[in-house]
């Protein structure tokens, strides 16, 4: 470990003493822990490029809106479970129970809305409001839908660049 000593005072190193130098240095930079390399990066940004276009109607809207269809009825499901689920964790109740669905006879949360997403993207509702929050939580699953799609592909064996198609399709269908 003698190009050690000379990096830690600060030394001019040469040859391999100077490639361990500059890998040491590389091992320091923000994601090399995760095992990420600056390449691995790309597929991240294509995939946020394509949530960003997904989503834009939303965040461009004249009026404040929320990502998904309009006229379906699982949006405003989605969107008040997500509103529920962070508002009953912040105040320490149970997301999981309640009879505030189809009042008055009610309708426990439990068995009518998807609440795990909802409890995994309730810091989003916190850190920007319900609406925003919603919002960005979706740009997230996209985002990480695409991700996840694109490691599968490459954990198979499949090219980079098919792997990055793949993770298009999954996140965009």
């Amino acid at each position: 470990h003698d190009h050690l000593r000379h990096i830690a005072k600060g030394e001019t190193t040469t040859g391999l003493n100077h490639q361990n130098h500059i890998l040491m240095i590389h091992k320091q930079a923000p994601g090399y822990a995760l095992g990420m390399r600056p390449a691995a990066f790309i597929p991240l940004a294509v995939f946020a490029a394509v949530a960003a276009f997904m989503t834009a109607p939303a965040w461009l809207a004249a009026t404040p809106s929320v990502v998904g269809e309009l006229n379906g009825l699982d949006l405003v499901g989605s969107y008040w479970s997500h509103w529920w689920t962070a508002d009953a964790i912040g105040r320490g109740v149970s997301p999981f129970a309640g009879t505030h669905s189809f009042y008055p006879s009610g309708q426990s949360p439990l068995l009518q809305y998807n609440l795990l997403d909802a409890a995994i993207h309730a810091p989003f509702g916190w850190a920007f409001g319900p609406r925003l929050g919603y919002n960005a939580a979706c740009f997230a699953a996209l985002v990480a839908t695409g991700w996840a799609a694109n490691r599968l592909a490459r954990s198979a064996g499949i090219s980079a660049s098919v792997a990055l198609l793949t993770g298009v399709l999954v996140e965009a269908s």
